[in-house]
């Protein structure tokens, strides 16, 4: 066995061996597995349990016999704004400063947690911003 079978196994077993009893109180013998993710899909095929897949993610496409299966919808596309939309948002902001942090927390991908820190003064204004 090679080291990526070996821990794709790991993977499966820890998904489909430990969440399930923890989540249902007891041991469980799954029956019907919907794989979210190409590599689980492929490590479950690999040990064996192909025929429970009843479902995969988009993003499946080997072993061959998951295309034939139903796939499960992406709703996060759903909730993404484009980035026109972002851009209206930004722009309707009538106080300067929020508008700046909006702008900053956007096109610097920067998390909440690190722009809640910034002060007013770790900020420069530039014509645009203002």
């Amino acid at each position: 066995m090679t080291r990526r079978a070996i821990r794709c196994a790991a993977v499966a077993v820890a998904i489909c061996g430990l969440v399930l009893p923890i989540a249902t109180g007891g041991a469980v013998n799954p029956t019907r597995i919907v794989s979210t993710s190409p590599s689980i899909t492929e490590t479950l095929f690999a040990l064996g349990l192909g025929d429970r897949v009843v479902g995969v993610s988009t993003f499946c496409r080997f072993p061959p016999e998951v295309l034939k299966l139903p796939k499960a919808k992406d709703r996060l596309a759903e909730r993404i704004l484009s980035e026109e939309e972002i851009i209206k948002i930004i722009a309707m902001e009538p106080n300067i400063r929020n508008r700046a942090l909006l702008r900053l927390l956007y096109f610097s991908g920067g998390r909440v947690s690190e722009i809640c820190d910034l002060c007013w003064r770790d900020l420069q204004m530039r014509g645009e911003f203002a």
